[in-house]
């Protein structure tokens, strides 16, 4: 992620960019499993810490980011339209169908997506959201209002109670990069040295994805 930032010039600078240790908690509890548990219980912590900083916004990527290239062209447009639009969250990154814009580089949609690797929170839904996300952990799983889940579950359950209050970029302008996950590990993660060489190959992927497309020729 430090090289990741470097490229578009911020790096781990301070003041600007704030690291958070994931936490990892002994036992699942009522999640599907501990790294759902540890993940939902970081992006909680994280949002409670800006809102007693009294931060006006909060921009949260996990530690697989890799941002788009694209996002270089309209970061000055994204920037307008989030300072002169009412908004609570802003996707930067997902996996999803979010309906594609003509003009616009962001959109509002109620499409359900999944992932929370690059998204934004304003003011307005800072206190909202850490509020909902605090209750979800006083429910029981499966509970009709939001129990214990996956954290993109979580928000995906928040923006349907707050219809309208949700920016997409389109297209998604952060994927997520080729590593193990905390969350759901594979089966080839568990094994030592074939790990080793399943995130080697990994790499290898998303330094190719970097790589400019050839135009075509004739």
């Amino acid at each position: 992620m430090e090289r990741e930032l470097t490229r578009w010039g911020v790096g781990f600078a301070s003041g600007k960019v704030e690291l958070f240790a994931g936490i990892r908690p002994a036992d699942r509890g009522d999640f599907p499993n501990i790294g759902a548990r540890g993940c939902f219980m970081s992006h909680l912590e994280v949002l409670k810490r800006a809102l007693s900083l009294g931060a006006s916004r909060c921009l949260i990527m996990e530690d697989d980011l890799a941002i788009d290239p694209r996002l270089a062209a309209v970061e000055a447009e994204l920037v307008a339209t989030l300072s002169s639009t009412p908004w609570s969250l802003v996707y930067f990154g997902y996996r999803g169908a979010v309906p594609p814009s003509s003009s616009d580089v962001l959109v509002r949609s109620e499409e359900e997506v999944t992932c929370a690797h690059f998204y934004g929170v304003s003011a307005q839904g800072l206190r909202p959201l850490v509020e909902f996300l605090e209750t979800v952990l006083t429910r029981p799983p499966g509970h009709p209002d939001g129990g214990p889940m996956h954290y993109d579950g979580a928000l995906t359950t928040f923006r349907a109670l707050n219809p309208g209050a949700t920016l997409f970029a389109s297209p998604s302008l952060g994927t997520q990069r080729g590593s193990m996950s905390d969350i759901t590990p594979g089966l080839l993660d568990r094994i030592p040295l074939v790990r080793d060489a399943v995130d080697q190959a990994r790499r290898l992927r998303a330094h190719r994805a970097r790589l400019p497309t050839p135009a075509p020729v004739g």
